[in-house]
């Protein structure tokens, strides 16, 4: 497992300050609530943090094919890949650096009414490949489906170095008093997936969940990871009282933004 999962709050002049370099895979998710509307927060967000992700996964993209709204989703630099919706439901996507070499995996790829995934592979020269999947877990649907899901091709993947992202709509702070979501984290704890984000992602006036992360089976590594605060969507009101008094204010923002080195 990873060495040291190192995991907080960064304010986007934080990150800029991260010593990275090209060899470091660096991965963004956001829970974007249309791309079509929000992708130019994409491209500003990677301007302000001077980070090129490598990989930036999207959910909740609001990318129908029956949809009115005809936008430029391309980012320059990136290849696409992305589920096809036939309504306008959620959908999810991965952008790649167009220097890797990538290609989507159709097999592993799911839509159906409980979640859905993207899955793509990209090649790695110095080990094994990498997998990422960029998931979005409907909030009513049955979580022993993405369980079974999960039982069914997690073990299969043990020769990839794979990153699970997205917005699973599971509080995994509630992993002690929640059976379903004991299940789902120990589904990912019994086949050498650990979660690279800590903190709360959701932060209302009376509750602090985490339903957006990153979990990978990445070993002998140190990860930095965690939530970007950004000013995009604040709350119109917040409590600085409770047992969330500690959570940065900055941190009580509608649209996540999690990443990963």
């Amino acid at each position: 497992m990873p060495q040291t999962i190192n995991s907080r709050y960064y304010t986007i002049p934080e990150l800029a300050a991260i010593n990275s370099n090209a060899k470091q895979l660096s991965i963004l998710h956001t829970n974007i609530r249309s791309i079509s509307l929000h992708r130019d927060e994409i491209v500003n967000l990677c301007a302000r943090t001077q980070k090129p992700f490598d990989v930036i996964g999207v959910s909740k993209t609001w990318n129908s094919v029956q949809s009115e709204i005809v936008a430029d989703i391309d980012i320059n630099g990136y290849k696409r890949y992305e589920t096809t919706l036939l309504s306008q439901n959620e959908g999810v996507g991965i952008y790649v650096k167009t220097s890797l070499s990538a290609n989507k995996r159709d097999d592993l790829t799911i839509k159906c009414d409980g979640f859905e995934t993207a899955w793509i592979e990209v090649k790695n020269r110095s080990t094994k490949n990498f997998l990422f999947c960029c998931l979005y877990r409907h909030s009513r649907s049955d979580i022993n489906t993405l369980i079974l899901h999960f039982n069914t091709i997690l073990p299969q993947l043990t020769n990839k170095e794979v990153f699970i992202m997205g917005d699973f709509n599971i509080n995994s702070l509630n992993y002690d008093s929640h059976t379903p979501t004991f299940d789902f984290m120990n589904t990912l704890f019994s086949n050498n997936f650990l979660p690279c984000i800590t903190h709360p992602t959701r932060i209302s006036n009376n509750s602090a969940t985490i339903i957006d992360n990153i979990f990978t089976n990445l070993t002998n590594s140190k990860i930095t990871s965690g939530k970007i605060l950004t000013h995009i969507r604040p709350f119109s009101s917040i409590s600085n009282t409770g047992k969330y008094k500690n959570i940065p204010q900055k941190a009580r923002v509608a649209k996540t933004w999690l990443f990963l080195f």
